[in-house]
């Protein structure tokens, strides 16, 4: 999906793993994939959240109402444009605690759970 001149979401996926299910959207992937080596099957929702708040709200309230329909076994991730707290910023001022609302919410109401990946600058 390219929006714009620039920017835009792609997946690649190698012969291990079948694709059998794919809807996107200007910020998600959601796909349903056949992993052939485990003969695991499982939704992979890859994201790009906006880095505005408001927008990024009405995107994670998607996401939830999606989440009903990926049944027990998924994952999700990406970029989220946001962070738990005021350990995963580097520089600048302190946000708020009532800034990490919206994500901590999206988090609870879907049980899942932060890997805590950090990109190789952190």
């Amino acid at each position: 999906i390219i929006v714009g001149l620039s920017g835009g979401l792609s997946l690649f996926w190698n012969d291990d793993v079948q694709v059998c299910q794919s809807h996107t959207s200007h910020f998600y992937v959601e796909t349903f994939v056949h992993d052939l080596l485990t003969d695991s099957k499982y939704w992979c929702i890859f994201v790009y959240l906006s880095t505005d708040r408001v927008i990024r709200r009405a995107q994670l309230t998607e996401l939830g109402l999606k989440s009903a329909n990926w049944g027990p076994l998924w994952i999700i991730v990406g970029d989220f444009n946001d962070i738990l707290d005021n350990s995963e910023k580097a520089g600048g001022r302190s946000r708020a605690v009532a800034s990490f609302k919206d994500i901590k919410n999206f988090l609870w109401n879907l049980g899942a759970v932060d890997l805590g990946f950090k990109s190789e600058g952190e």
